[in-house]
């Protein structure tokens, strides 16, 4: 199975790129900071909470990675497993405005570890704000399926439930 640390040493470049587990607070700055502007809204939406607030949330999270460069953070995400269910898992991702000029590199590292998620789990599954549209194009692009548009979280905004189900 692809782990973070051997995907960390293939993706070593002039640029700095990085990928590590665990979030350390400048990570936690820069994103507060420069967080794009769908991913603030979605937290806000869906959990009810601050940019800062989430984002400490999230670093509890077994497996949370940050990916950056010299520049600074480009996105954090990770697999929340559900309660219920071991075999179940929430994938989930907040990305800085950086993003944009990575897509080609971002896309390439982003299937190779939603396919280590996909060994690990029989499935994923979340919410994503009806408005993100790049991120929906990226989770369908990744192979994702989705319900229809339901209101969810505090606030009852738009949302599509996504999933991926193993065959098995």
């Amino acid at each position: 199975m692809l782990s973070i640390s051997t995907l960390n040493n293939e993706i070593q470049d002039d640029l700095g790129t990085y990928m590590r587990v665990g979030l350390l607070e400048p990570d936690i700055q820069d994103l507060v900071q420069n967080i794009r502007g769908a991913d603030a809204e979605e937290i806000r939406f869906q959990a009810g909470l601050n940019v800062e607030s989430a984002i400490r949330s999230i670093q509890r999270i077994d497996g949370c990675t940050v990916a950056g460069n010299r520049d600074g953070v480009v996105c954090i995400f990770g697999v929340a497993p559900t309660s219920s269910d071991p075999s179940r898992g929430a994938p989930w991702m907040l990305a800085t405005d950086r993003l944009y000029n990575h897509r080609r590199r971002f896309w390439k590292y982003s299937k190779f570890v939603v396919d280590a998620w996909q060994s690990e789990y029989n499935y994923l599954g979340n919410y994503v704000y009806a408005k993100n549209v790049i991120n929906i194009s990226w989770l369908r692009r990744l192979g994702f399926e989705f319900g229809p548009v339901r209101p969810h979280g505090p606030f009852k905004k738009p949302f599509l439930p996504f999933w991926w189900k193993s065959e098995i």
